[in-house]
């Protein structure tokens, strides 16, 4: 699978729009890096959340503050 096909695999729109915004700040070549690095701040942010509900946007939270901070 190609990196815009693994974004566009993402169920909310603006996690998309928002991510292709930030890489547009990096070089080509590390974006399937990044994108990387952007889903695993996105398990741990999940993970570290105790409550199933809040699960989804506490990983969602930390993949785009770690992302806005790169």
């Amino acid at each position: 699978m190609n990196l815009t096909d693994a974004i566009n695999k993402l169920p909310q729109r603006e996690d998309r729009e928002f991510i292709y915004d930030q890489l547009n700040r990096f070089n080509p070549s590390d974006h399937s890096k990044i994108f990387k690095g952007y889903i695993d701040q996105w398990r741990v942010g999940k993970e570290s959340e105790p409550v199933e509900q809040k699960k989804t946007n506490a990983g969602r939270r930390m993949a785009n503050l770690w992302l806005l901070k790169l």
